[in-house]
């Protein structure tokens, strides 16, 4: 097998953008429209002091489903906490910091959230001319709504500002400002009251900058109170998510029987040959089931930026809580931890002879139920048929199945056995349609085929099986699959 220090065994693609909660729009759209995908992911942030004093309020958005916040370092300069308020209402009071750049003016926050809306980033910003579209709460107005076109680029200290004629206020710094395709290219700064229309907003490709080096979460006083606490809390943060060689997590204190789940994994790549050599940590995902079921693909599954997954092929553990994964064709050793699983494993890229090292620390995560990807039990019904004759008994099979949903493709793996002690196993990669249809098939050696086609929409599957054999014969029937 040749390996190649991009591929990272498993990591085909690396982390392309922060997550999204649509798919890239092909069309330009309305300013209602972009109004209507913006303002539930967009925040009010309001920061008090250690006496629990406001010292400002602005505005911020949410770049991913599980609470991470976008907003200006001027907007949390000097909290030491913090009230999140969403647009429908609801108030989070547990903010914690994840890095922070007072030179670009550009701040990451994070609420423990699940499931909530979040905007899709891009790093292109528009042309001279073109539409933008501003939402933030200027003077505590929530959702207040505003547009116009790009101004100009313009080059200050070092780093790139968007100028723009869609109005801001104070309150609305930290707010989206968001192309005509609905994707934030920049977040809202500064405007000159001298001036007519003259605002301005940082591009947002500074913060998905920081949110690659995969922070770590403080306090907000750590990182934003001022002083030399915060700087060195900013430093801090910097040197904990890109150190490169970190000591390996604790093994697990109770040894699972199973690990059977989903999992996060940070990767992170050291060539062996070339210590000085440091390789930015990457993100993996891991769909793991029973009877060697599942799926691992780099990227994020929320927005289906995952790359091409490889199947599971392998999964054991032992009394010790050693553990062995197959990866596609390769199979790699680690253990099991409190919080998941920890892999390493060496390789040799054949074009440079050089030797490196990759870590894997997985941790499993509760994802949303009505999310397609993720472990499914299944129940199939068949019945047999020898040319166009039955033996008129169905036949139950119960097992395992995982799926993953990339864009417009879908892959299945199954496993089911039945209580006459037969079992099947089937691998299926095809496309999926957006209202959740898909029709697959897999060839065996033998020029024999199995075919499955239905709909999986919001963690269930309905389908129609069919298994045709070397001799002819072939079962055909239905499966059920619901979301563990």
């Amino acid at each position: 097998m040749r390996w190649g220090v991009s591929a990272n065994l498993i990591l085909a693609a690396s982390l392309m953008s922060v997550p999204a909660c649509v798919a890239a729009q092909n069309r330009q759209l309305t300013t209602a429209q972009i109004a209507k995908l913006a303002i539930p992911a967009t925040v009010t942030i309001l920061n008090l002091d250690a006496r629990g004093d406001t010292v400002s309020l602005g505005s911020g958005f949410l770049v991913s489903e599980d609470g991470t916040i976008v907003t200006n370092f001027h907007v949390m300069t000097g909290a030491a906490s913090a009230i999140v308020i969403l647009a429908d209402g609801q108030r989070y009071t547990r903010v914690s910091a994840l890095d922070g750049d007072k030179d670009v003016d550009i701040a990451i926050v994070k609420i423990p959230g699940a499931g909530l809306p979040f905007l899709k980033t891009t790093t292109a910003l528009p042309a001279v001319g073109s539409k933008v579209v501003v939402v933030g709460s200027p003077l505590g107005l929530e959702a207040t709504v505003t547009d116009g076109v790009v101004s100009g680029r313009r080059v200050t200290d070092g780093r790139e500002l968007l100028q723009m004629s869609a109005a801001i206020s104070h309150g609305s710094s930290g707010g989206p400002v968001i192309n005509d395709r609905g994707e934030v290219v920049a977040i809202s700064t500064l405007f000159l009251a001298k001036g007519q229309s003259l605002n301005f907003a940082v591009p947002v490709r500074y913060a998905i900058g920081l949110l690659r080096q995969h922070p770590v979460m403080r306090s907000l006083a750590e990182v934003f109170g001022g002083g030399a606490a915060a700087e060195q809390g900013q430093a801090a943060a910097r040197r904990d998510s890109t150190r490169a060689g970190s000591a390996p997590p604790e093994p697990a204190s109770a040894v699972r029987d199973n690990i059977s789940g989903i999992y996060w994994g940070d990767v992170e790549t050291i060539c062996e040959s070339h210590p000085e050599w440091r390789y930015p940590l990457d993100r993996t995902l891991m769909i793991l089931g029973a009877n060697d079921v599942g799926w691992v693909a780099s990227g994020r599954l929320e927005d289906g930026s995952l790359g091409y997954p490889l199947s599971i092929t392998r999964v054991s553990t032992n009394a010790n809580g050693r553990v062995a994964i197959g990866m596609g064709s390769a199979v790699v050793d680690g253990y099991q931890t409190d919080k998941g699983v920890w892999i390493s494993w060496r390789y040799t890229d054949t074009d440079s002879c050089k030797t490196f090292r990759s870590d894997i620390t997985w941790t499993l995560m509760n994802y949303p139920l009505s999310q397609s990807s993720g472990l499914y039990h299944a129940a199939m019904r068949t019945l047999y048929y020898a040319g166009s004759h039955t033996n008129g008994n169905w036949v139950d099979w119960q097992g395992d199945l995982a799926a993953m949903v990339v864009k417009d493709s879908v892959f299945v793996d199954l496993f089911v056995t039945n209580t006459s002690g037969g079992d099947v196993s089937a691998t299926f990669r095809g496309r999926i349609a957006t209202d959740g249809t898909f029709a697959l098939a897999m060839a065996r050696v033998d020029s024999t085929a199995v075919y499955l086609s239905g709909s999986l929409i919001a963690g269930r599957m309905v389908a129609k099986w069919t298994d045709f054999r070397k001799d002819r014969s072939y079962f055909t029937g239905t499966l059920d699959a619901d979301r563990k």
